[in-house]
């Protein structure tokens, strides 16, 4: 033990080198894609890559909600996490298709900070912004997905601990209301 005293200063100086960038994310935010790197939402929860949908402990649970929403045509879904769901009724009038998929991934995740410049409006201190890029495609086709450019999606914790989606739309955009 003795012989090894000389060196532990060395070895907290590499070991706080090490985990301090890990220290520094925020817990609380999903990690960002990696190059090449979707999650799939499927017309059910045994297929898709999510285990929580329908279940908004999360920031990331929460658009994965959203996301399963729209692509299974379920409005109990959307009710979930988002108080404006009722306009969405019209969407689903006709049967979802079994084979659609929609393929995404997070590009950016930020949390909201008091004082902070180019806040989207409605975004209060300690709301999440995450922004995803979306892809929808058909099952057993080799095709490329295509879909809609990335949208920022704005999410409020509630008193409950459940998340929901305040607003969203094109990165950038007010985000004011949907």
């Amino acid at each position: 033990m003795i012989a090894f005293r000389p060196f532990l200063p060395l070895c907290a100086v590499l070991l706080l080198a090490i985990l301090r960038p890990a220290m520094a994310a925020d817990p609380g935010l999903p990690p960002l894609a990696r190059p090449g790197q979707w999650y799939y939402v499927t017309q059910s929860d045994g297929n898709s890559s999510s285990h929580c949908i329908g279940s908004p402990a999360t920031p990331l649970c929460a658009v994965e909600t959203l996301l399963a929403c729209f692509q299974r045509g379920q409005m109990a879904l959307c009710r979930l996490v988002d108080d404006g769901a009722e306009q969405y009724a019209q969407v689903f009038t006709a049967p979802s298709d079994p084979g659609k998929y929609l393929a995404y991934r997070i590009l950016a995740a930020r949390r909201i900070e008091a004082g902070q410049g180019n806040m989207p409006a409605r975004a209060q201190p300690g709301d999440v912004l995450l922004t995803v890029d979306q892809r929808e495609g058909q099952l057993g086709r080799y095709a490329r997905a295509t879909g809609a450019p990335a949208q920022d999606f704005l999410l409020h914790r509630r008193p409950d601990g459940r998340w929901k989606i305040v607003s969203w739309g094109d990165p950038g955009e007010n985000l004011g209301a949907h």
